[in-house]
């Protein structure tokens, strides 16, 4: 359907609204629900069939969501995918300007400047009214991300008429996005790295959605959407500026699912919890918000660091222990773990 959006007049910037709080009395079980889903959990099923460290000069493979291999200049080459169909579905001009914006901040969070972009755009059949009005609204989207972030589209290609019995797929226009870092060294990783370590969030703006898990349980999605391109722009490069030094020593974009599915994937690879205050839900998904932890002999400087980009910035935890604590959330990493490297097992026969 056409989709339900307002621009103003001030460049690049444009507004839908959804007032919405999230209602969640059991997180726990909602965690374990979320990473029994086959969208949430390991992929490591299909990418475990390949070399990843073809010439051995991987830096980053298929299990961290930003890959990075070292070129023969010493430099870093870095690329990232793109495109959130459950936002595309609720409205394709912000799902497209989502698909540059949100790959260009996982970039810029591992110290990368994003440069270019390629994409494969999927649709249905143009030929239905509601079809090429997405199809053109999120091409305008992602027009006015590549335009604010300088990051041009240099190849691609369109895919339509995708739909079975007269049904169309979601709305899909797929991008990669591929950026640059001067050295591979002092690299942020993903996960908590040791106990003690500080945990910041650094955000841009108030926009956030009720997101994926909304599908999944059946409840209405609704969106928050606010966004001035050029602090888009300031704040890619910002982080940017962050990410490159060696004191960010883990980084992640909140994404799917929200801040607790974020912080739950931290905690996997090294098996470290964390304890969490903020007043944040635990599954609404803030569509522009990063996790950036450091050493606690270095807060200080970190939180000055961070203070001087202009945006938002919060402490929200200190990583201890082997349990992700936020209010009503416990969780154990191994728990945690566990659940998102069996859900492959488990639903692979039903889906195939």
């Amino acid at each position: 359907h056409a989709p339900q959006y307002q621009r103003e007049f001030k460049p690049w910037v444009m507004k839908t609204t959804g007032p919405f709080k999230e209602e969640n009395k059991a997180p726990n079980e909602t965690l374990k629900k979320i990473l029994d889903h086959p969208a949430a959990g390991s992929k490591e099923w299909v990418f475990k069939q390949y070399d990843q460290r073809v010439g051995a000069q991987t830096a980053a493979d298929c299990e961290q969501p930003v890959g990075a291999v070292c070129l023969p200049s010493g430099r870093s080459l870095a690329v990232v995918l793109g495109c959130r169909p459950h936002i595309m579905r609720q409205d394709a001009y912000v799902g497209g300007l989502d698909s540059v914006a949100y790959p260009a901040l996982e970039l810029a969070s591992k110290g990368f400047m994003p440069l270019a972009v390629t994409d494969c755009l999927n649709f249905g059949n143009p030929e239905k009214t509601e079809v090429m009005t997405e199809f053109v609204a999120s091409l305008e989207g992602m027009n006015k991300a590549c335009r604010a972030l300088d990051t041009p589209i240099i190849s691609g290609n369109v895919s339509f008429y995708n739909e079975t019995l007269d049904k169309g797929i979601s709305p899909t226009p797929s991008t990669g996005l591929v950026g640059l870092r001067d050295r591979v060294e002092d690299l942020p990783q993903s996960s908590f790295q040791q106990e003690g370590d500080v945990i910041f969030r650094l955000r841009l703006g108030d926009s956030k959605m009720t997101g994926y898990q909304s599908e999944l349980f059946k409840v209405e999605n609704k969106l928050h959407f606010e966004m001035d391109l050029q602090d888009l722009n300031n704040f890619v490069k910002s982080l940017y500026g962050v990410c490159k030094s060696s004191i960010v020593k883990s980084s992640r974009v909140v994404g799917n699912f929200g801040l607790a599915y974020t912080l739950a994937k931290m905690t996997m690879e090294n098996l470290k919890g964390a304890e969490i205050n903020c007043e944040d839900d635990y599954f609404t998904e803030p569509l522009y918000s990063v996790l950036l932890t450091a050493r606690k002999n270095d807060e200080e400087k970190f939180s000055q660091l961070l203070k001087a980009t202009g945006f938002s910035v919060d402490k929200i935890g200190v990583v201890t222990g082997e349990t992700l604590q936020w209010r009503d959330l416990k969780v154990t990493a191994q728990e945690i773990k566990r659940g998102y490297e069996s859900v492959w097992q488990k639903n692979f026969p039903r889906l195939s």
